[in-house]
């Protein structure tokens, strides 16, 4: 949930800062916070030809072209046309948030000369999110899409109260009521001005406002939205200070080394009313993005992209957007739901309610721990008087997924309880081990530095496993050891 949050609040401080340029009121003025708009927006991809050419000579995969035409088909897959149409009401104070967004995307797409596919989708997304009555909060959300021939409703405070601990309920509510009011967005607001000011051209002549992003100018404005976002991240304590530091420190080695827009960058025009406000708009960027930068990020030696084209997509992308209608008359649009029309989201998923009847799987059927099979690693495996030692509680733990419990007495005695097994005492430099009265021979218990162990006799005699591996990996510098556990 605060992860899911702090994407939105990242969404929102990019989308609102275009918006509420140089002095234009946009978010931050009261009439813009219940509107109507519509936007046509256009992504095409140029087809990679060479790259597709090459990443399949280098995988001997030149085959599939006999089937598909693969370069133009990732192209289509990346490309289409989309129309939105937004209602937006959003209290003065935040607390109460109606939002419906219903959209319609059309794509062509071939698959080979003898193949093309028209294919036309809808999909929409509903919220209502009220906040104001503490005792009684709404946080609603309906969805539509292709890929289900319902409404999916998710009604998150009495499916979090079904599904989820008293303690997560009031930390998810806490986490709302923390985002959702003045304090905390009109600043994150006034931040999204100061960001698109620090980074953009922005011109101002009439009725009309230019906003404009170079290619460097865009990967610097990225970079501050990825660390204001960090500052959420950890103000919501999804993450540690710590975390945030490190994850600052990793954009700022990272974000100048990614190129994002192609040459002509990002430019919006808009259409101002005579009280500064937008009233439609254009907007334009070519994206080239550099998939072999991206990748030697997380691998500097650059053997991770071992063919010779740097894997740069080119995408160009246009939208046109007007607002309306403003103020009162603005309605939330739902849509009517009925039993036959719509299903919840933990019976469109499947969920099962904890009071409900367990759904009985593989654990239900699955023999009595341990599960055939139990491995550690080591600092060591010494072998004493031509026996193998093992680590005593590593194996156990692997064994019985750490439902056992080891006591050292003052007088070396060691005294191994579980669920699983009888008790076992073993002490250290004695040869037996005591089992419900009956000694079994286990060869010398032996403490070294700090870990215990025992010889594959000890699992063998005592418990009936076999020795399976006991190795010295030289490349990586580890001991490791195994034993079959079921006979």
């Amino acid at each position: 949930m605060k992860k899911i949050l702090c994407l939105l609040l990242s969404l929102m401080l990019f989308t609102s800062a275009v918006a509420s340029a140089a002095g234009l009121e946009f978010l931050n003025d009261a009439s813009m916070m219940r509107y109507t708009s519509s936007n046509t927006m256009t992504l095409t991809m140029d087809a990679p030809k060479a790259l597709i050419e090459e990443v399949l000579a280098f995988a001997e995969g030149s085959y599939i072209e006999n089937y598909v035409d693969l370069d133009v088909l990732l192209a289509d897959l990346m490309s289409g046309e989309q129309d939105v149409e937004t209602q937006v009401i959003i209290s003065e104070d935040f607390k109460h948030i109606q939002l419906g967004m219903q959209a319609e995307n059309r794509q062509s797409i071939q698959i080979n000369a003898n193949a093309n596919v028209n294919l036309n989708t809808k999909s929409g997304l509903w919220l209502d999110m009220d906040l104001t009555d503490a005792a009684n909060p709404v946080y609603k959300m309906i969805y539509s899409s292709p890929a289900a021939n319902k409404y999916i409703v998710l009604d998150m405070i009495p499916m979090m109260q079904e599904y989820a601990s008293e303690e997560e309920c009031a930390e998810m509510l806490r986490i709302l009521n923390l985002v959702f009011n003045k304090s905390f967005m009109e600043p994150l607001m006034e931040q999204s001005r100061v960001l698109l000011e620090k980074h953009a051209t922005v011109k101002l002549s009439g009725k009309t406002c230019t906003i404009h992003m170079s290619s460097q100018q865009f990967s610097a404005y990225v970079a501050d939205v990825i660390n204001i976002t960090i500052d959420s991240m950890a103000l919501l304590g999804s993450i540690t200070p710590e975390e945030a530091d490190q994850a600052k420190l990793a954009v700022l080695t990272y974000a100048p080394q990614i190129s994002l827009l192609g040459e002509n960058g990002f430019t919006a025009t808009y259409s101002l009313t005579s009280k500064k406000m937008i009233q439609k708009g254009v907007a334009e960027a070519d994206f080239e993005i550099c998939i072999k930068d991206i990748v030697n990020l997380f691998d500097p030696t650059g053997e991770s992209w071992p063919i010779e084209n740097d894997g740069t997509l080119k995408l160009h992308y246009e939208e046109e957007m007007k607002i309306k209608l403003r103020g009162e008359g603005v309605k939330v649009a739902y849509p009517e739901l009925t039993e036959e029309n719509s299903v919840s989201y933990a019976d469109y998923f499947g969920l099962t309610s904890p009071s409900a009847e367990p759904d009985y799987g593989y654990e239900d059927y699955a023999p009595e721990l341990p599960y055939y099979y139990a491995s550690a690693y080591a600092e060591q495996l010494p072998v004493i008087d031509g026996v193998i030692y093992v680590p005593l509680r590593a194996l156990l733990d692997d064994a019985y997924a750490g439902e056992i419990a080891i006591d050292f007495a003052a007088d070396e005695t060691i005294t191994i309880t579980s669920k699983h097994f009888d008790t076992v005492q073993i002490k250290i430099g004695e040869s037996y081990a005591n089992v419900n009265g009956e000694a079994i021979w286990v060869d010398p218990v032996k403490l070294l530095g700090d870990t215990t162990y025992v010889s594959q006799a000890f699992f063998e005699n005592v418990f009936g496993w076999v020795l399976g591996t006991a190795e010295y990996n030289i490349p990586h510098d580890y001991y490791y050891c195994s034993f079959y556990t079921s006979q």
